[in-house]
């Protein structure tokens, strides 16, 4: 089955003190917008909103925009089996965000731009990986004001560039799995200037 679309998702909108879940176990879901800002939204536009989304197999498509998970509420995306596929992801956006990713099994995600973690004046994003893969372009924990955090214990993770405090605060905590980065940037980057504050520990796995 497939489902296709110009619009947007919401899951866990403004208002919603129950936690919205969207379970995600086969088929094909491409979400489409040509406007700005995200295509896929969890937990938004609100401090009491909640939302996740549980994908155990099928694929999800949002190429055209970010996905934006935590945007002023709690958002998480979980996913164990399965493919997603993004141009961008921003976790924990603007104020009292709070957004996570969590990556495990065989879970695929594929992310042909950047990961924002901490995003905007106080937003916090997470990434937990014990399995699966996860590949993209920049990471970068810490980006604008906010807070990142990874945390990696199994599964591969491949990154171009990290950023580990990107004008934010970063850490990155690693016990497993395998991380490959060619370049890593610990409390700073190669274009900002001062206000960053990066940890790593590399505790276990290869990187």
């Amino acid at each position: 089955n497939s489902l296709s679309g110009a619009g947007r998702l919401f899951v866990g909108y403004a208002g919603n003190v129950t936690e919205s879940v969207l379970n995600i176990d086969g088929g094909l879901l491409d979400i489409q917008t040509s406007n700005s800002g995200g295509v896929i939204y969890i937990g938004c536009f609100a401090a009491d909103a909640k939302g996740r989304i549980k994908q155990t197999a099928g694929q999800v498509d949002a190429l055209a925009q970010r996905a934006i998970i935590g945007n002023s509420g709690t958002g998480i995306y979980e996913i164990s089996g399965g493919q997603f596929n993004s141009y961008g992801m921003r976790l924990g956006n603007a104020s009292g965000g709070d957004g996570l990713l969590k990556v495990s099994s065989a879970g695929d995600v594929n992310v042909t731009n950047d990961i924002e973690l901490g995003y905007g004046n106080g937003g916090t994003g997470s990434i937990e990986q014990s399995g699966g893969t996860l590949d993209l372009r920049y990471l970068k924990m810490g980006n604008g004001t906010g807070t990142g955090n990874v945390t990696l214990s199994g599964g591969t993770m491949n990154s171009t560039v990290a950023y580990i405090g990107r004008n934010g605060a970063g850490s990155f905590d690693m016990t497993g799995g395998t991380l490959n980065s060619p370049t890593v940037y610990v409390g700073g980057s190669d274009t900002l200037g001062s206000g960053e504050i990066g940890s790593a520990s590399w505790r276990g796995g290869e990187e």
